[in-house]
């Protein structure tokens, strides 16, 4: 299970994500959706660790992504 507990993220003074928290669990396919500037790629880039800047917590079964 990919577990996110309270993710926000803020560059140049813009909110990006502001305490997002979600549970995808294992061997289900799921869909992000939302308008253009919404944050969508900036949390799959958190996910991958390509931004680290972020407060909150990322899991992946149990382990903390850092």
């Amino acid at each position: 299970m990919l577990k996110i507990s309270n993710l926000s993220l803020v560059k140049t003074q813009k909110r990006i994500l502001q305490e997002l928290s979600l549970g995808i669990p294992k061997r289900r396919a799921t869909l992000l959706l939302g308008k253009s500037g919404s944050g969508k790629t900036t949390l799959l880039r958190c996910i991958a660790e390509l931004e680290t800047d972020y407060r909150g917590d990322i899991a992946y079964q149990g382990q903390r992504l850092s």
